[in-house]
């Protein structure tokens, strides 16, 4: 489903989220299946690769960077090498370790799921869910006290790890209260009264339904549920995300909203909630609309679950009309899509053609997705002459974003994308065959890390120049 995306996200103000939560690792290992173990009627698994990601409110910070917001986290890690590995994470992502405070004895939360291929096998956890010491929430609260001022909104992340218990919970509504910063939370704990005050809780449907004490999941009930939960814990709004139903809300004075999910193929829902959770923060902090933050939110989630495992999702990858990404955003993009094969071409582009049409086409099959760079008008005039470019770049960059090939597209003022290849470092290269015999810009940059050189053969009778030629006979007559 379609809601103008586009100009919602372009709504999306820089702000400062204070997030205080549970933080905790997502490990994904690739698996390859040997069938059942000879000492138990078990299946036997190869391990193949691991990787770390940032989970629980670290994923919930990590979302809100890539939604163009400022998060710092307060959380808690143990004095062990998971806890070392977490803040590894997020200094990597360039998220701040400031507010991550170490307690002794305590475990880092782990999950860890095995996959084969895109499904899910089983998941193992490491943890402890015990409350936090005095001394830890003391210092908690005295940061909080010393810090809120600077932000914009404070965000509840309770995964019932142990950082949010009641007593925390609520000394920092009274300071955030105190301060006129508004708070919101995303909630796991079946007692509502933990969130007591809070003005923006975003319980899921089941949680909602443990919450209310009631099995009961028609519309007409978690409409009434929802209104009382407002009511009852003073609450300005509840939201439930309700996966493939959507999104139901209640505001006071404003009544109901109901937002249809967006139709698309389910591969992995974890880590939806904390998308959806981080974009509805960013919508409500920039100042949009309680129904196009919502929007924004389940756009967003939906976006997530076409990813398999614990993934941040950027703003640039929820545009429907607009592909176009910007030089800062090659790093984002690259570990965003880090499972995936990156293709990169690039050209002038002036007066698309089947011959460009069909090179991109084939570059696009060498890998999952392409990333085509384009010279902008100042280096066309350059490499081409100065009555070129036909098109200028606006026009140009408009007719490659409407290929279904082209995942995403760059400008560059250079005579050579050379600064990008660097920076983005593609698994693969690809240039028209014209290319074979000459030295191809970045192909030693790639191939040093692992990638590969393509070339594609040319259409015979193609080329911009001779259609230029053409166009300009054609007029003369």
């Amino acid at each position: 489903m379609y809601y103008e995306i586009d100009s919602i996200i372009n709504k999306l103000k820089n702000s400062k989220v204070l997030i205080i939560g549970d933080a905790m690792i997502d490990c994904s290992i690739d698996c390859e299946l040997l069938g059942v173990a000879s000492e138990a009627p078990v299946m036997k698994v190869k391990e193949k690769s691991k990787k770390y990601c940032l989970g629980g409110a670290a994923n919930v910070a990590l979302n809100l960077k890539y939604a163009k917001q400022e998060p710092v986290l307060f959380s808690i890690v143990g004095d062990d090498e998971n806890g070392i590995i977490l803040k590894k994470l997020m200094e990597k992502e360039g998220l701040s370790i400031d507010g991550i405070i170490v307690e002794k004895g305590r475990k880092t939360t782990i999950k860890t799921r095995y996959f084969d291929g895109i499904y899910q096998l089983f998941r193992a956890d490491f943890e402890d869910d015990f409350d936090l010491l005095e001394d830890t929430k003391s210092t908690i609260i005295t940061a909080i006290e010393n810090e809120i001022k600077k932000f914009d909104i404070v965000v509840l992340s309770d995964y019932l790890k142990g950082v949010l218990s009641f007593d925390l919970i609520k000394s920092i509504v009274d300071i955030a209260h105190k301060y006129g910063k508004k708070v919101m939370v995303d909630p796991k704990d079946s007692d509502m009264a933990k969130y007591k005050n809070c003005d923006i809780i975003k319980p899921n449907e089941l949680e909602l339904r443990s919450m209310m004490k009631t099995c009961d999941g028609e519309l007409s009930v978690l409409k009434s549920s929802i209104k009382e939960m407002a009511i009852k814990n003073n609450h300005e709004a509840v939201i439930v995300t309700r996966g493939k139903n959507g999104i139901l809300a209640y505001k006071k004075d404003e009544g109901y909203e109901i937002i249809d999910a967006i139709n698309t193929k389910v591969v992995d829902v974890c880590g939806a909630g904390d998308t959806a959770f981080a974009y509805l923060i960013a919508g409500i902090v920039s100042g949009i609309s309680m129904e196009n933050s919502l929007k924004l939110a389940n756009f967003a989630a939906g976006v997530k679950v076409q990813n398999r495992g614990v993934c941040p999702i950027a703003y640039f990858q929820l545009y429907c009309n607009k592909k176009q990404i910007k030089f800062e955003e090659l790093d984002c993009l690259r570990k965003i899509f880090y499972n995936k094969r990156i293709v990169f071409t690039n050209g002038c582009f002036d007066l698309l053609h089947a011959g460009h049409v069909y090179c991109l086409e084939e570059a696009k099959k060498a890998g999952d997705i392409l990333i085509v760079g384009i010279n902008t008008d100042e280096s066309v005039k350059k490499l081409k002459g100065k009555e070129r470019p036909v098109l200028d770049e606006r026009d140009r960059i408009k007719m490659l974003e409407a290929l279904a090939c082209v995942d995403y597209v760059i400008k560059f003022s250079e005579d050579t994308p050379k600064k990008i290849i660097s920076r983005l470092k593609p698994n693969v290269l690809v240039k028209g065959s014209d290319y074979k015999d000459k030295k191809i810009v970045g192909s030693d940059i790639v191939l040093n890390n692992g990638g590969e050189i393509k070339t594609i053969k040319m259409l015979n009778g193609y080329s911009t120049s001779k259609l230029i030629q053409r166009i300009r006979g054609l007029s003369n007559e």
